[in-house]
């Protein structure tokens, strides 16, 4: 009848306005884009693609690649793909950050509980800062092993943070998963895949540089 059919478009156009919402909500997460266009990446996209809306394993993904090869902006382009298929609860953003002035980063295992604890104060708010390490860890991992969330860890820098980091976060992980940008490859290791990031090919460099120029005609 006419009013069924009245009634189905008001429960699909409400769906329809939920689901936009909630992508909007969670690419709002995100770190804002610094490109304005990707090159030499579509192979990289499609195997990162597929590792984070596969529903098994890789349950950590490492983009490993220099400096500035474009680690972060390929990360930031892809999850926002794999948001729009809500296959995640949420996701979380977080960038490793260093000591001031200059100094060494924190040590591995320090790296991991200032991660666990930033990671708290986005996921559990409720949480009291003066929890036991053990007790915060234990919580968020009970989130994580509860509902699929998707954790980007940006920037790492060190070795030894990749290595002791990727075991860690794996006992963390399913349905939950991690991505993260290394500038080092991390060792083999069970539930995690890493995706290496060469220099661009010639073709796609003489590609960016005519977009370049193009660009800051049309700013000029």
């Amino acid at each position: 009848s006419d009013a069924f059919k009245e009634l189905t478009k008001i429960i699909w156009d409400l769906e329809f306005a939920a689901r936009k919402a909630l992508v909007t909500a969670q690419k709002g997460k995100l770190e804002a884009k610094g490109y304005t266009k990707l090159f030499g990446i579509d192979a990289f996209f499609e195997e990162l693609f597929d590792h984070l809306t596969s529903t098994g394993s890789p349950w950590t993904v490492t983009l490993v690649g220099i400096g500035g090869i474009g680690k972060t902006s390929l990360a930031n382009f892809t999850v926002r793909r794999v948001i729009e298929a809500l296959q995640y609860h949420d996701v979380v953003w977080l960038k490793i950050s260093e000591l001031p002035d200059g100094e060494r980063p924190y040590p591995t295992k320090q790296t991991f509980e200032k991660l666990v604890t930033q990671l708290c104060q986005k996921m559990l708010p409720a949480l009291s800062r003066q929890t036991k390490p053990e007790e915060r860890l234990q919580q968020l991992q009970q989130l994580l092993k509860n509902q699929p969330y998707l954790i980007i860890i940006d920037d790492l820098e060190l070795k030894e943070d990749t290595a002791f980091l990727i075991p860690e976060l794996v006992t963390l992980a399913n349905p939950s998963r991690f991505l993260l940008t290394s500038r080092t490859p991390p060792a083999p290791h069970a539930g995690s895949q890493s995706i290496h990031l060469p220099e661009l090919t010639q073709e796609h460099s003489l590609a960016l540089m005519r977009h370049c120029d193009k660009y800051i005609v049309i700013l000029a």
